[in-house]
């Protein structure tokens, strides 16, 4: 495992505004019922079937099906409480990369650096990767709900039946939109 440093930290706080993507009705929210996601328009989830491990959550696509949304429960070989006390919310998805990296066999690459982005009250530690040489970089966002509970969301691009990926700048305001329009239930 790539070792990563505790300077690799950029802090990003942004005011909290609206989705600049319309977000639909349709939600997701754990069975903790600690969080609420709102997945945007046209989008929908997708029956997991029990494939995706116990921890993944849900998973909502795009109707072109370049794009996921995973919902997972963050489990790591660290004690994320411990983590999250020490090191904040960066350093709990440092060891959710590290998890990550462990179990893709080593085969992802980090890229950029992390950072913990602030909207309103929300805060997430968030990166990027990608597992094919750059041609999609994925983003994952690790939050604590107000239960105390660790979570990740994560938008995946697919390279699927010749369809061409969204552009980058369009997946960053989705991302965004995504964890503006979360809403944490107490």
């Amino acid at each position: 495992m790539p070792q990563v440093k505790k300077e690799q930290v950029l802090e990003r706080v942004d005011t909290l505004g609206f989705p600049s993507i319309p977000m639909s009705q349709t939600a997701f929210v754990p069975p903790d019922g600690d969080f609420v996601l709102l997945l945007p328009e046209k989008w929908f989830f997708v029956d997991l079937q029990r494939k995706g491990g116990s921890h993944i959550l849900a998973v909502a696509t795009n109707p072109e099906y370049t794009l996921q949304l995973v919902v997972a429960v963050v489990r790591t070989v660290e004690d994320e409480d411990r983590l999250y006390q020490e090191q904040g919310i960066v350093g709990v998805a440092r060891a959710e990369f590290a998890q990550r990296y462990r179990k893709a066999g080593g085969t992802i690459r980090l890229v950029g650096k992390f950072q913990k982005k602030r909207f309103g009250l929300k805060e997430f530690g968030v990166y990027r990767f990608t597992n094919d040489h750059g041609a999609t970089v994925h983003r994952v966002a690790v939050f604590r709900t107000h239960q105390g509970n660790f979570y990740s969301c994560s938008l995946i691009q697919s390279l699927f039946a010749q369809q061409l990926v969204p552009p980058e700048s369009y997946c960053e305001q989705l991302f965004r939109s995504v964890l503006i329009a979360l809403d944490f239930i107490q």
